[in-house]
């Protein structure tokens, strides 16, 4: 499997309005193989969007509970 692979991420600062109810809002596109597999951890208090353009559906749990196709 091939290690190497692009990432970049950028921040977007809130409308005043939209601050009470979102935390944070960032984008990030990765270009890797398919056969790699990313993985990434959210602070547990924390809700999140996210979508997915190409490559294998993502697989989401949260612990103990196992990872699920979502």
């Amino acid at each position: 499997m091939d290690s190497q692979f692009a990432l970049d991420a950028r921040f977007y600062r809130l409308a005043d309005e939209l601050s009470p109810y979102f935390t944070a809002l960032y984008c990030f596109d990765m270009d890797c193989s398919e056969d790699v597999l990313v993985e990434d951890q959210l602070h547990p208090e924390w809700s999140a969007i996210r979508f997915t353009q190409s490559g294998a559906p993502p697989v989401a749990g949260i612990v103990p509970e196992a990872a699920q196709p979502t």
